[in-house]
């Protein structure tokens, strides 16, 4: 709970029908176990004080009585519990039955939720027994305490306000407009639901991608607790399909039948996050009644999956469909943006490694390999050039090679003339602006030609990168893609292995960029896409991005005051200081 973490688990316990008092052990014991896993959220199914499938019984004050001194039962033995427990029984309120949740949380019932739809048709017809709830909250005296008695309620954590509960039961989420809805914009991020679901077939699939999307929409946690085995008869069967689910990902569910229960953490502060980013989300808290408890607020071992690479599938062919579409947003992308420069010609300089290979692959993929031109640069002999040859061959794509040793040389020879010692920085740094320079003139006299940049995100995080030299560029398509995702890309381009593989080096010291750097590359991807990293990595990893932000604003200009005619254009300049 300390770092917004909810660990919460929806049960379905053994039952029988219209024995509340055997109802009351079994939920205990699940309720006493789930404590003892560090459970601070413990949802059970509807009406599992009774038993689900009691009919007329309901009517019947013995039931109604036994309900009520099972939550006696429960209340008492929850003031030695850390956890808010949910419970379904009916209740009698000035002559009228409902379908209630009873929240509760150390020896005192926080608050009673009537079901607002009632269902009857098929096999259901809670009608004949219950009314729906209102929203108007009233207060009751239950089990000897003053209750707020209604839907309009939510249950707020003290220690973790992050943690907002809200409720609905079983056919609530199934109605046109569900009431964890207005919850969620009332301020709720988790939402319990008790139920008792019956099981047909094709049902467990509906009810799976309705929990998944509810939570997806209302940006929220939700879990939803089924009735078991214990509740089936000759006419209805229940499966005790538990499921939890945060903003559109299911993260836990028992198959049907198979028992058990569900359980993970919740993510509360992520909730509060994206709604926060989100502007479609529009709170209102009108007609609300908020109940406070309090939990300890302790540490909370997480056993829910973080998949380490979110964006690549493990699965072979959604891979391989999520690598397709990323190559079709980034050749559209591309296309688009040379087409809003009015370029005809996409320039690229060509070393032979995976960034420029991927580049000129999809710049080929966009917009034809025809309207691809690349640029070999060698600085002298260079050894490896021969990628650079072999990779504007297989792409088919035209091409022409200028070296510029004799233009890095008559600079430093210039300089050494005029009194001037050239730094290392200064000798390593030299030829790569002299290439970006090489690449603006072959754009500028190509029809209509513009420069790709082919920096990735590993590279610019870390800052290594020659500003006005490889920095530079009209556009940069793989500028948030870390280095193993540029492999990745390549491959789905269906590039040669040997230009994806083949080590950057400076093109100077003989060093890759790894041994420059200290650490590597995969250092730096696990950092940026997980916050993975050794301390000792991390510092270095942390002053080279902080030192090197520079390389990548937007040259900051004076703004002296004087007026401007041109409003828009005021307020460009403005943006720059």
């Amino acid at each position: 709970m300390k770092d917004g973490f909810l660990k919460a688990a929806a049960l379905s316990p053994a039952l029988r029908v219209a024995d509340c008092a055997y109802n009351t052990a079994q939920i205990l014991q699940e309720l006493r176990a789930a404590s003892a896993r560090g459970v601070k959220l413990a949802v059970f199914p509807e009406f599992c004080l009774t038993g689900y499938t009691c009919g007329d019984l309901f009517l019947q004050r013995t039931l109604q009585q036994g309900a009520l001194t099972g939550l006696q039962t429960l209340l008492d033995a929850s003031r030695e519990l850390d956890v808010v427990a949910l419970v379904g029984l009916p209740l009698l309120v000035r002559g009228k039955l409902y379908n209630c949740a009873a929240v509760l949380c150390r020896g005192r019932l926080l608050g009673l939720v009537p079901k607002t739809y009632l269902p009857n048709y098929g096999e259901f017809y809670e009608k004949r027994q219950f009314n729906p709830g209102s929203t108007e909250v009233e207060t009751l005296t239950v089990c000897g305490q003053q209750v707020p008695f209604g839907t309009s309620l939510l249950f707020r954590c003290r220690e973790m306000p992050s943690f907002v509960l809200g409720v609905e039961l079983c056919e609530d989420l199934w109605s046109a407009l569900p009431p964890s809805t207005f919850h969620a914009l009332a301020g709720a991020t988790v939402i319990a639901n008790l139920s008792a679901s019956d099981e047909t077939v094709g049902k467990a699939e509906y009810r799976r991608a309705l929990v998944a999307n509810q939570s997806a929409r209302l940006l929220c946690g939700y879990l939803y607790a089924s009735a078991g085995h214990g509740e089936s008869t000759q006419d209805m069967v229940f499966a005790g399909h538990d499921l939890i689910a945060e903003n559109g990902t299911l993260l836990a569910e028992t198959a049907p039948f198979a028992g058990g229960h569900a359980e993970t953490e919740l993510d509360c502060q992520r909730m509060e996050s994206e709604r926060a980013r989100n502007t479609s989300f529009e709170p209102s808290t009108d007609g609300y009644q908020t109940v406070d408890f309090s939990l300890t607020l302790t540490d909370t071992a997480l056993t829910r999956f973080v998949d380490p690479t979110p964006f690549v599938p493990g699965d072979p062919q959604r891979r391989a469909e999520r690598c397709e579409l990323i190559l079709k947003m980034q050749a559209d992308g591309l296309a688009k943006r040379l087409e809003h420069a009015h370029a005809k010609t996409a320039v690229i300089g060509i070393s032979g490694g995976k960034d420029s290979s991927t580049v000129a692959a999809l710049a080929a993929a966009a917009y034809g390999r025809d309207h691809v031109y690349g640029v070999l640069m060698p600085n002298g002999v260079q050894p490896d050039i021969d990628y650079s040859q072999a990779l504007v061959e297989h792409l088919q794509i035209p091409h022409c090679t200028i070296n510029i040793h004799d233009a890095v040389q008559g600079v430093l020879t210039e300089m050494e003339q005029a009194g001037l010692t050239p730094s290392r920085q200064t000798v390593v740094n030299l030829p790569s602006r002299i290439r970006m320079s090489t690449l603006y003139a072959v754009a500028q006299s190509l029809d209509a030609g513009v420069v790709i940049n082919t920096s990735n995100l590993s590279e610019d995080w870390v800052g290594y990168c020659t500003i006005y030299g490889d920095s530079a560029g009209a556009f940069s398509p793989l500028g948030m893609y870390t280095t193993e995702e540029v492999i990745a890309l390549g491959r789905q381009l269906g590039l040669p292995e040997k230009f994806l593989i083949k080590p950057p080096s400076d093109g100077l010291t003989g060093l890759t960029d790894e041994d420059n750097l200290g650490f590597t590359y995969h250092a730096v991807n696990e950092y940026v896409r997980r916050g993975t990293v050794d301390p000792v990595i991390k510092e270095q990893i942390d002053d080279r991005h902080r030192v090197s932000r520079f390389k990548f604003q937007t040259i900051p200009v004076y703004h002296n005051g004087l007026p401007m005619a041109l409003e828009e254009e005021t307020h460009y300049y403005k943006k720059k200081t």
